[in-house]
């Protein structure tokens, strides 16, 4: 028995997996930002900024005009914000198994969502 079945993808079915499409862009970009932001890469690139900002602003005017204490200030609160993500634990490795595994997920549900479009354009919707 031959039977050839007619698979009808409705709009709202595409729109849900669009979606779902566009909510774990937004978690990969995310995972990324996190991966990307190492605590003890962040610490250590703070360090050497400021050594270079001291070897290029030396004497007393040079270090207390207003770009240079704007710049001090701001490497002070990026150090910050590295220690205290690198006391709580944050690392490149456990950043780097969430954003592969969000990766792995995002992959997944694009296929689903080119399948649908496939057998929509398919069957002439």
């Amino acid at each position: 028995m031959n039977v050839k079945k007619d698979f009808r993808i409705e709009d709202y079915e595409v729109e849900v997996w669009k979606k779902e499409l566009r909510k774990i862009e937004k978690e990969l970009a995310a995972a990324k930002r996190e991966y990307d932001d190492d605590p003890l890469t962040a610490l250590l690139n703070c360090q050497m900024e400021f050594k270079e900002l001291l070897d290029n602003n030396k004497g007393v005017q040079a270090r207390t005009s207003p770009e240079f204490i704007a710049k001090v200030n701001e490497l002070a609160k990026r150090e910050k914000r590295a220690k205290k993500r690198h006391e709580a634990g944050i690392s490149i490795i456990t950043a780097g198994d969430d954003y592969y595994e969000v990766l792995w997920k995002r992959d997944a549900i694009a296929q689903k969502y080119a399948n649908i479009e496939y057998m929509r354009n398919r069957n002439g919707k």
